[in-house]
């Protein structure tokens, strides 16, 4: 499916291809996405029809503008999320007020493609199944529910370069959904809404200011939409227990460790740069290998060497971020958003009471 940024789109000369026009209409003004989605007032339109079927139209036309704008800024994200920015697209960019303001000037292409393997292949891979699935696995539950999406759609994923529980292939989905209201509405609902808020917040964190701007714009984009669209009884709860770590006295560092940075456990995406920050404090090494061994290894060094007690303490303001980021979702007052928003207060509820479990257990009497 060919889009806004897609690979073959040739533009000639001069002129920026149709969808990248609608991208920018989209994204005209400080909040151009949703002012996208807002009808304007008749009389912005020039003289009031008289008649009832004459207003239809308006609205219809308008209507139909505001889809095809939302649909190649899904295009154009899904695009910047899979790739670096081109050199054929940086230009196009510029003319996107807050992402051609967010690039780098000179812009360097180099810089570009290792700033988005930096961010999205070594500190927060975009998938559903790194924030969703028990184990933190890529794939599994969350990519199976997009493929069936798809598949509902009469479409099918394209899984060669990404699992399909990438953003791209959500975001994708979504630009082809236009005139099917009920299906976008889910697909919102089971394959983004539920993780994305939290990939804005690890970006705002660990990005640079171009992706933290498409971060952002994406999840203004998805809410946005997804206020127009039906509501739809609540996703199936998870049913996925609220275990604790330091259940079992035998659990070991290890067994925390990977607790820890299980995002559907604990309610924390800890990337590896997190942790860095966490042992630069002490001067504390945090090894090789997965996230986890890091985090163990960081962990094991605080408690023999000293400094396991500001670790911690570390670790508690990434629960703090977490809460707050909670309650500025709830303050946007987007129904589909509750049900993420509770069960991910529940999940760092549970590990602030880790946390401070462990901090009494190291603390001096």
């Amino acid at each position: 499916m060919e889009g806004a940024g897609a690979p073959g789109a040739a533009a000639q000369p001069g002129r920026k291809p149709p969808a990248q026009m609608a991208a920018a209409t989209a994204l005209s003004s400080r909040r151009g996405l949703a002012a996208a989605r807002r009808a304007r007032p008749l009389r912005a339109l020039g003289r009031v029809p008289a008649r009832p079927a004459a207003r239809e139209r308006v609205r219809v036309r308008d209507g139909a503008a505001r889809a095809a704008a939302r649909a190649s800024a899904y295009l154009l994200f899904a695009r910047l999320f899979r790739r670096e920015v081109s050199p054929d697209l940086a230009p196009m960019l510029a003319d996107l007020p807050e992402l051609g303001d967010a690039l780098p000037s000179p812009f360097d292409v180099e810089a570009a493609a290792a700033e988005h393997h930096r961010l999205f292949a070594l500190q927060v891979p975009p998938y559903a199944g790194v924030f969703q699935d028990p184990e933190g696995r890529i794939g599994g539950a969350p990519a199976t529910v997009v493929r069936g999406l798809y598949a509902r759609a009469g479409l099918e994923v394209d899984e060669r370069s990404e699992e399909a529980d990438h953003i791209a292939h959500a975001l994708t989905l979504l630009a082809e959904l236009g005139e099917r209201p009920k299906l976008a509405a889910e697909a919102l609902d089971r394959a983004l809404l539920g993780w994305l808020p939290w990939l804005v917040e690890t970006v705002e964190r660990h990005g640079s200011p171009f992706h933290r701007v498409l971060a952002e714009l994406t999840l203004d984009l998805a809410v946005d939409h997804r206020a127009e669209l039906p509501a739809l009884p609540p996703p199936p709860a998870s049913t996925e227990p609220l275990d604790d770590p330091l259940a079992d006295e035998r659990a070991g560092l290890a067994r925390i460790a990977e607790w820890l940075v299980t995002p559907a456990r604990s309610g924390l995406y800890l990337a590896r740069e997190d942790m860095r920050r966490l042992a630069a404090g002490e001067a504390l090494p945090t090894g090789f290998g997965g996230r986890a061994d890091s985090l163990e290894t960081l962990l094991r060094a605080g408690a023999e060497l000293g400094g396991l007690e500001r670790v911690l303490e570390g670790l508690g303001a990434l629960v703090e971020s977490g809460r707050a980021h909670c309650a500025a979702l709830e303050r946007v007052g987007v129904p589909a958003l509750a049900p993420v928003v509770a069960l991910r207060r529940e999940r760092l509820e549970r590990t602030a009471g880790v946390l401070e479990r462990l901090r009494a257990a190291v603390t001096p009497a």
